[in-house]
């Protein structure tokens, strides 16, 4: 899966997630709160829920760093660029 792809995936995903934490998860929370059990399933759920999300952030940052480091490769020639090109004009 392309980095752009990845990273417009976890836009969406967050974007969804702050959307229903807002509009849902404070109303769930104080109907349950009077049942321990259920306060602690919800704080589990929303462990696990936050955990997925710092999971698919972490997979789009380390796509966009291989994508920078490739593009910075490209920009700057490195020694071995330099030295293959010198030792091709040197054969004319």
């Amino acid at each position: 899966m392309r980095a752009r792809t990845k990273l417009a995936i976890a836009l969406a995903v967050t974007a969804a997630d702050v959307v229903i934490l807002i509009g849902c998860v404070g109303t769930i929370w104080h109907a349950w709160e009077q049942v321990p059990v259920a306060e602690a399933t919800l704080a589990a759920l929303l462990t696990i829920w936050l955990g997925s999300l710092g999971a698919i952030w972490w997979h789009a940052s380390m796509d966009l760093r291989r994508i920078l480091r490739r593009l910075n490769c490209a920009l700057r020639p490195g020694r071995e660029l330099i030295i293959a090109d010198s030792g091709r004009d040197s054969d004319v």
